[in-house]
């Protein structure tokens, strides 16, 4: 009956060396494929397409398939260094002997043995490189599983598809003045009735009073009003900052000096009629790759780091009943960034307001004020004078509220959503000064009371402006008592929206802003990236760049690994299992630097303990009693790491060399060769 015959520890050649690689192939060119499709952000599926869970749970499965390649190719790195050292002069700690075995788990990177015969002083730099690849190995392996799940499985998400660059007509100086003076706006603005034209800053008038008509001043609070231009709809917000408010029951009936500051916010009427008009236009471009489909559309300036600005507005109103004593001071304390810094600005109420024409003794006047000339000031100042007889008393008692308005364009992303809804998004309803976004920073807007005046008309059907419109009709709808008190707060919340919305309006009245057919390489240029919610590839988020980093850390080691052996030619073949490792142990000598361990390790310096592999001495000698340690015959030898150079223990006991019985490449194993001469000479 055939046995086991001789084979061979060591091979040297480039061609077996190259077999021991192609445990590497299948791994590095799954994690390269699927790094492709990442790096080029590849869309994989739309929402609803048919069979798609089908496909995602098998390319779960495949994932896990890959976790399996890549823990086999590091099985292989760390056998490898394990099996160079061990028949080598460095030897291989006991502890570190079945570590190529224990790829995968995460176990042995908890145990305290491993550690220690890793790091042994005396010989941290001889087992370095052994170190360094086991430790990672362990690691990779551990985490290489839901690293291939992350990049190989699709994630649901906005996938950019393409980006249209078109051409605009008009600089942006007219986009997002700076300086606004009646030339920013069309000249038949000015008329009455003008509201009715939408290219005019007053043409949200009518949804600003229904507004103000819906609670009244009880409603005056942080509210979200829609304006709807053709296809496009965009959303005006208006809150109080701080503890604004104008309850009159909160006992502010009897204060005539609080300072009240509303702020406002909306996107430009502009910039939203540029994303629906593009996308009206270019929508057969992004025809569904399935029945169930979405799109969104954003739109960027330049470079695409900044998309576009919107108005941004804060009011600061105060209440005052001594206005026959002289000038008032415009309050800018509590706005969000002082524009005055310290500074003063004061007017004269008597010299704005007409307090002894009795034609108007029963009428609100209102009056915009350029506040100063000087390089920090606030966009415009505002005043209104309001007599008693609105509270039913004496028409000849009045009071002033005199306000101070701050104007700033601000970074904003915006989007369309077309599957979702018609509105015009965007990422924030208002901007934090105190925490600047990354791009172009906010432009303050200087706003001459020749523009402003454009927002207080005599709007068609109502009588007489705007501002004593929104004024009355606030009053007029009132759920609860009004008092004086209540006049600064109303004021800041009313000039906040409409000057919010007038702003979003600059540049409406612009014709045809852009060519999808042309494109040029200026500042006017307009980005439109598309987007598509659905399933794809991608490197967004820090979870999947690691993830990444874990695969192309396994291909950096396999093919330094590849590499070194194909250059070195040499490769092991034998102890590839555990099985066979331990076949090698059963058939060596037992040695006392294992005495008390067969029923288990206790002490960590046993661990320790320096393993190699050697060729069995030949004995003095020749007979039926001759040790199993015989030349051709492998055996498991212990190092005693205290004995001095030239006085090592073998596995049975003598003494010799480190160096005997060193392992030759090409050479089978297994059968004692002096037996085969001794046949020989008979």
């Amino acid at each position: 009956m055939a046995g086991e015959r001789p084979k061979v520890a060591i091979t040297k050649g480039r061609a077996s060396a190259f077999l021991q690689c192609l445990v590497h192939i299948i791994p590095i060119g799954i994690t390269m494929v699927v790094l492709s499709l990442n790096v080029r952000n590849h869309y994989y599926a739309d929402v609803g397409t048919p069979r798609l869970n089908s496909k995602l749970e098998a390319l779960q499965f495949a994932a896990k398939v890959h976790e399996g390649f890549i823990i086999a190719s590091l099985t292989a790195v760390v056998l490898y260094h394990v099996r160079s050292d061990l028949v080598g002069g460095t030897g291989v700690p006991f502890s570190v002997l079945t570590a190529g075995y224990q790829i995968g788990q995460i176990r042995p990177l908890w145990r305290y043995e491993l550690w220690a015969g890793l790091i042994m002083p005396g010989r941290l730099k001889r087992q370095l490189p052994l170190a360094l690849t086991v430790i990672l190995s362990l690691l990779l392996a551990a985490v290489s599983g839901p690293a291939s799940a992350i990049t190989m499985i699709p994630r649901l998400d906005w996938w950019m598809q393409r980006t249209v660059v078109n051409y605009v007509s008009i600089p942006t100086s007219n986009l997002w003045p700076t300086s606004l003076t009646s030339a920013n706006a069309p000249s038949g603005c000015f008329h009455e009735a003008a509201n009715r034209d939408i290219s005019c800053p007053s043409a949200g008038f009518l949804t600003i009073m229904q507004s103000c008509l819906f609670g009244g001043i009880s409603y005056v609070g942080h509210i979200n009003v829609t304006f709807q231009q053709g296809d496009s709809t965009r959303t005006l917000a208006v809150e109080p900052v701080g503890a604004a408010s104008i309850n009159p029951d909160s006992g502010h009936d009897t204060i005539a000096s609080d300072p009240y500051v509303f702020r406002a916010s909306s996107l430009s009427q502009t910039m939203s009629d540029y994303l629906w008009e593009y996308w009206s236009q270019n929508q057969p471009l992004f025809a569904g790759l399935s029945d169930v489909s979405r799109n969104q559309v954003k739109i960027s300036l330049f470079d695409g780091n900044i998309t576009a600005y919107r108005p941004q507005v804060e009011v600061q109103c105060a209440q005052d009943n001594n206005y026959t004593t002289g000038e008032m001071a415009f309050p800018h304390d509590r706005l969000t960034v002082d524009p005055g810094r310290g500074a003063t600005w004061k007017f004269d109420p008597r010299t704005v307001f007409k307090f002894n024409d009795t034609r108007l003794q029963n009428d609100t006047q209102f009056a915009w004020m350029d506040v100063s000339s000087g390089a920090s000031r606030p966009s415009i100042g505002a005043a209104i004078l309001v007599p008693d007889s609105y509270y039913g008393g004496n028409p000849t008692t009045k009071s002033v509220v005199v306000c101070t308005v701050d104007a700033w364009w601000v970074p904003v992303a915006m989007w369309l959503d077309p599957g979702l809804d018609n509105y015009t998004h965007q990422d924030s309803s208002f901007y934090d000064f105190t925490k600047p976004k990354h791009g172009n920073p906010p432009t303050h807007i200087l706003i001459d009371s020749s523009w402003a005046q454009s927002l207080n008309i005599r709007p068609a059907g109502y009588s007489p402006t705007i501002i004593q419109d929104l004024f009355s009709a606030m009053l007029q709808n009132s759920t609860a008592d009004f008092t004086p008190a209540s006049e600064a707060p109303m004021m800041a919340f009313i000039l906040s929206f409409l000057l919010t919305d007038g702003l979003a309006r600059v540049a409406n009245f612009e014709d045809s802003p852009f060519s999808s057919s042309q494109s040029k390489e200026t500042p006017y240029n307009l980005y439109f990236n598309n987007f598509r919610l659905g399933y794809g590839y991608g490197l967004k988020g820090a979870v999947v760049k690691l993830a990444v980093v874990i695969l192309l850390l396994h291909t950096l080691v396999a093919l330094i690994h590849t590499f070194s052996i194909f250059g070195s030619g040499r490769g092991y073949k034998s102890w590839s299992t555990m099985e066979e490792l331990l076949t090698l142990a059963m058939n060596s000598p037992p040695t006392m630097a294992l005495n008390n361990t067969c029923a288990g390790i206790g002490d960590i310096e046993t661990w320790k303990k320096i393993v190699k592999v050697r060729e069995g001495t030949k004995p003095s000698d020749v007979g039926a009693s001759a040790p199993r340690e015989t030349p051709g015959h492998l055996v498991l030898t212990f190092e005693d790491r205290n004995a001095s150079v030239g006085d090592k223990e073998t596995s049975g006991g003598e003494s010799g060399t480190a160096e005997n019985g060193m392992l030759q490449p090409n050479t089978s194993y297994g059968t004692p060769r002096w037996n085969e001469r001794v046949a020989d000479q008979a």
